[in-house]
Order: C-alpha cells, then sequence, then structure tokens
C-alpha cells in the first residue's frame, strides 16, 4: 500500500480530501495528517509515508520550505501539491523540487477524485520503473550506434518486436531509451513513426553510461526540442559538441519577455504576437525550463481569466517540441478571447484594463472607488463598466470585494489579530460593515471561519 501523508492548515479541508478520495481502489491508505511542515517533519521522523499531498501556503515553516527540507531529507517521498486558485504565484517555484503532481481543491469539489487519484498513481508507477531501471557501469564506445527514443516509455513487447524485425541486440537505457547496434539507418526508418525517433550517436571516445545518458537528455530537451519535424525521423547527435556545452537561460531576459507578456495586446495584434513568440524562442530554453516559464505566463494570465490551471498543466506535461507549443499558445490565445468577449480589442483599450487591475491588487487595502480607477484609466463610467466586466467576468465592485476577502482570509487563518484590524487591513474600516461583507462571501462570520480552520487535531 502507498502510504499518504495529508498536509493542509485548514482543518476542513484536510479533513475533506481524506474523506472523498477513494484511496482503497488505488492501493493508497492515509497514515496521517499535519496542519503545517514542522508537524510533518516530525511525523516523518517516526512514521514511513510514500506520499505527501501538501498546500503551499501555511504558517510558520512555508510550503516552498517545507518541500526543499523533504527533498534534503526524505528525496524519496513522491509530493503532490493540493491548492487553490490564487496561490499559482509560487506553485512554479515548486516545480524545480521534482513535484509529482499538483490537484486543485476546486478539482476535489468537482468529485474528480478517481481521475486525481488515478493520474497520481500511474505516475508514481512510471516513476517506479524509472528507478529500477540499472545504468550498466564502466565506459564503452557507442560511436555509431543508434539509440531510439520515444516521448512516451517504451513496453517490454514493444522492445521484442523491434529486434524481431531488425534483427539487432537491443539493450533498454531507460523507459524512454533503447540502444540499437548493429543497425543501418536505412533499414531502421520504416519502423520509426508517430514520434518515435532514431539518434545516431557520433562520439570520439569511451564514456560512461550514465554520461551518455545525460548527453543524451540534454539533447532532447534542448536541440531536437527547437529542431524537430514531422518528416525527419533520424537526427545526428554529436556528444563531442554537446558534452562541453553548458549555457543557462538569462534570467533577466526572461522576466523582461514576461513583463511584455503580461499585456493582452498579443491577443488581439498578430504583430505582437509572432514578436513574442521570437522572443521567447530566441531565450533558448530548455523543454523543462520553457515548461516552467509558460506556466508563469499562466498565473499572468489567470487575473483575467478562470484557467482550469490544472487542465493546462497536463497539457504542457504532454508538449515535447517547440512546434507544439507554438501551437499551444495559439490555443491559449484563442481561448482568452473567446473568454473575454472583448468588443473594443485596440491595444490602449486592452493595456488601460490591465492598469485597472493592477491597481486594484496594489491598492485593494485602501479606500479606493471607482472613481479613483476612473481617472486612471480616463474612461466613462459605463464604458469602463463594461469592458471591465468583459475581460474579467465581474464587475468592479464585485472583483475588489472578492479580493479583500480572500486576503482577510488568509490573515485569519494565518495571524492571531483581532477582525477589526483585519478588516482594516484589508480595506474596510467599519468593522460592523466587513463582518457583514465577509459572510456574504464566505457563508459564515470571520470569528467562525477562524474557529473552524485552526482547531486542533
Amino acid at each position: 500500500m502507498i502510504k499518504v501523508l495529508m498536509v493542509d492548515d485548514e482543518k476542513m479541508v484536510r479533513k475533506g480530501i481524506i474523506s472523498i478520495m477513494n484511496w482503497e481502489k488505488f492501493n493508497m491508505i492515509v497514515v496521517g495528517e499535519a496542519s503545517n511542515g514542522r508537524s510533518a517533519l516530525e511525523f516523518l521522523r517516526i512514521n514511513p509515508v510514500d506520499l505527501i499531498i501538501t498546500d503551499l501556503t501555511m504558517p510558520g515553516l512555508s510550503g516552498l520550505d517545507f518541500i526543499e527540507k523533504l527533498r534534503k531529507e526524505y528525496p524519496t517521498i513522491y509530493i503532490v501539491i493540493s491548492t487553490i486558485h490564487q496561490e499559482f504565484d509560487i506553485i512554479q517555484k515548486a516545480l524545480q523540487y521534482d513535484i509529482l503532481d499538483y490537484i486543485t481543491k476546486s478539482q476535489i469539489e468537482s468529485n474528480n477524485t478517481d481521475e486525481i487519484l488515478g493520474r497520481i498513481s500511474s505516475r508514481i508507477k512510471l516513476k517506479k520503473s524509472q528507478n529500477v531501471n540499472t545504468l550498466f557501469g564502466g565506459k564503452e564506445n557507442f560511436n555509431n550506434n543508434i539509440i531510439i527514443y520515444s516521448p512516451t516509455d517504451f513496453d517490454s513487447s514493444q522492445i521484442e518486436q523491434l529486434g524481431f524485425n531488425l534483427k539487432t541486440p537491443i539493450r533498454q537505457l531507460d523507459v524512454k531509451l533503447i540502444l540499437l547496434q548493429k543497425c543501418s539507418s536505412k533499414h531502421l526508418t520504416r519502423f520509426l513513426s508517430n514520434k518515435i525517433l532514431a539518434f545516431q550517436i557520433i562520439c570520439d571516445y569511451d564514456i560512461e553510461i550514465s554520461t551518455l545518458l545525460k548527453t543524451i537528455n540534454t539533447y532532447i530537451n534542448k536541440n531536437l526540442f527547437y529542431s524537430y519535424n514531422d518528416f525527419k525521423k533520424i537526427y545526428t547527435c554529436n556528444i563531442n559538441k554537446l558534452i562541453n556545452t553548458n549555457t543557462e537561460p538569462n534570467d533577466h531576459e526572461i522576466k523582461k519577455v514576461i513583463e511584455q507578456m503580461k499585456y493582452l495586446t498579443w491577443v488581439y495584434s498578430e504583430v505582437a504576437f509572432e514578436k513574442n513568440k521570437k522572443d521567447i524562442l530566441n531565450l533558448y530554453l530548455t523543454k523543462e525550463e520553457m515548461k516552467k516559464f509558460i506556466y508563469s505566463l499562466f498565473i499572468t494570465w489567470s487575473v483575467y481569466i478562470n484557467f482550469d490551471m490544472a487542465t493546462y498543466y497536463e497539457r504542457l506535461s504532454s508538449l515535447n517540441f517547440w512546434y507544439e507549443y507554438e501551437l499551444f499558445l495559439n490555443e491559449i490565445r484563442n481561448h482568452i478571447r473567446k473568454n473575454i468577449h472583448l468588443e473594443d480589442s485596440k491595444e490602449t483599450t486592452v493595456n488601460l484594463i490591465d492598469d485597472a487591475i493592477s491597481y486594484i491588487h496594489i491598492n485593494y487595502n485602501n479606500d479606493i472607488s471607482l472613481n479613483d480607477i476612473l481617472d486612471i484609466v480616463h474612461m466613462s463610467k459605463s464604458y469602463f463598466s463594461k469592458v471591465f466586466k468583459q475581460v474579467t467576468n465581474k464587475t468592479f465592485t464585485c472583483y475588489l470585494k472578492e479580493l479583500r476577502i480572500e486576503k482577510a482570509k488568509k490573515m485569519l487563518i494565518n495571524t492571531d489579530e483581532n477582525i477589526y484590524f483585519i478588516g482594516q487591513k484589508v480595506g474596510y474600516n467599519n468593522e460592523k460593515y466587513f463582518r457583514k461583507i465577509f459572510k456574504e462571501v464566505t457563508g459564515m462570520q470571520p470569528k467562525k471561519y477562524r474557529n473552524l480552520n485552526n482547531q486542533n487535531d
């Protein structure tokens, strides 16, 4: 059985996830729960755990710090993030810690529990299969050998059939790579299809298989990532050149491109869209870096529409080459257009709405009004209200109210400040009015919300 530890500072959420998931169906069992990272680490010191499902924003030891400690102290534990929409600004930072998957709490509420656990179970099986593949020791000469690659893993029947058809010795290197010896490229071509590719290895010296695999993966994630096309099935992989090439992404340039794509001009302007794609291409990121980069853009765009982030994350995981990312960006662009229905798509209008949203997020805790926004965007009240709702699917008043209450909920859980102080901190100087709005949005009074989420185990 896969032993699961649930970590979340909101007790209702923690208990809810534990109770509605069909753990036994997927050979899992919940062996414990913790309300923060420190408690989880204490639990791990005396209890064996295979899988941890954890929130990212918790009091005390933050979710990211907790995950970092997990990776250092318990590197074999599988980690799944459980999150809400407003926390996506820090998920990208968690990706560097080899996260198995993440689930949104809205997914759980939608009763997609079997689909969620099935996906997690499949990924654990894949990880295990990767770990049991033993690398061959010693140095060998792989010059002019051919390595077959598939974006998905090879099963044993595929390998046996390929060896039988090609009449050549086959050696599995990992779940996605197999080595062919004494095989001509011409003879091989007819067996390559559906993105199953071959690499002709060029190497002037003997190398260890671990070094070969590392270099091949570099080639797949960068060189092949950009050069792949549907008509070419056999590529030349020059180990001599690759092994001495190590270029790091330029953080300044990455931030610059993210900043320019924050505005929706590229959604409505073909010129801007093509320029942005060119700028992304010039970053020359690896496949994994590209995934994180595009995910960062999702975070920026999510302020305009309610993306199903889990679905898009799944889509990202399936992309293997740059041309697929280009198509995906176009898909996202069409999705934004479809959801916003912006009648006036002039660049100035789009940018002004962006400015208004940024202003609200910076000044939500002040006494701001619609007139303050109108002074910034220089639009009439009726025109701004229409366009703002087209972009956000909410009125200005509703948008500001929901943002303030989300901030208040976090303060109620993570601090001991009194209700009056929290109301002031999120822009409500009248405590009675703050309580009224809080109940209107959440269905309960602030004190009850705090008590329900801060109960001891």
